[in-house]
């Protein structure tokens, strides 16, 4: 047999007053609410930018709009030539991890590899292109091999967010 409104609505009431997580948010200042409700958000932003194709691209031409509609790129790029030069930690660092990558590189071609073809797949890559490891070089589950077979153009945002992930369950060859 059903209810009455009066006694749902009394019984939700004595339910949220009885709820701890409720009477933790009801005690809390309204700047607090405020912060909680603002992390939820962001969160789920965050959710949406990695799960959703469409929202990444969309944030990504944006921010790439919004970059090159800066008035004070020039003067950006310049602070960060200037920081480069004149840092010798961000030097250092910058040279570090150069050599880790040449290393990684090496380390990661056997000696049947063909590195003319190699060469010829970096000489001719496409304009807005970048080359990408199919199967990522320094992976957590796998290391890919530097050679012909493994190296695919990609364009800079999907190799970006592809960055050193594997699946193997959706790896085809």
């Amino acid at each position: 047999m059903g209810k009455c409104t009066d006694c749902c609505n009394q019984i939700r009431r004595q339910q949220v007053k009885d709820d701890p997580v409720a009477t933790a948010i009801r005690n809390k200042t309204r700047s607090e609410k405020r912060l909680v409700r603002r992390d939820e958000l962001n969160a789920h932003a965050r959710w949406r930018y990695a799960n959703i194709p469409h929202v990444r691209e969309g944030v990504l031409a944006t921010n790439h709009k919004q970059y090159l509609n800066n008035p004070n790129r020039e003067q950006r790029n310049a602070n960060s030539r200037r920081l480069y030069r004149d840092d010798p930690q961000v030097r250092k660092d910058a040279a570090t991890r150069a050599t880790n990558r040449r290393i990684g590189i090496l380390q990661r071609t056997p000696p049947w590899c063909d590195l003319k073809a190699v060469n010829e797949i970096y000489k001719n890559c496409p304009p807005n292109r970048v080359v990408d490891h199919i199967i990522p070089k320094m992976g957590k589950l796998v290391s890919g091999l530097h050679v012909p077979e493994n190296l695919q153009y990609l364009n800079p945002q999907e190799n970006g967010a592809k960055a050193n992930k594997f699946n193997p369950m959706e790896f085809t060859p």
